[in-house]
């Protein structure tokens, strides 16, 4: 495992997300991906779904967004998004 430092050029997030994804195209050009399992190896740090852990607020936002937007593409109108 390398360490990953920012740099000036590009951030060390970005630099891990090119490694990890290096080694999944890896995986996948070898047909060895079939062989991997992704797991989480700490369950805290997954969203919950409880329904008091839900935003409503967000999702009604969310679903306001999309029938707008669907609204635009179907009828062409103007909306207040």
């Amino acid at each position: 495992m390398t360490e990953r430092r920012t740099s000036l050029s590009r951030p060390a997030s970005e630099a891990e997300l090119q490694d990890i994804l290096g080694t999944v195209l890896l995986l996948d050009r070898d047909g060895m991906l079939n062989t991997v399992w992704f797991v989480a190896g700490d369950l805290s740090r997954l969203p919950g779904y409880a329904p008091e852990e839900t935003n409503i607020c967000a999702i009604a936002d969310q679903q306001k967004q999309i029938t707008c937007k669907v609204d635009q593409l179907t009828v062409n109108t103007d909306c207040d998004c």
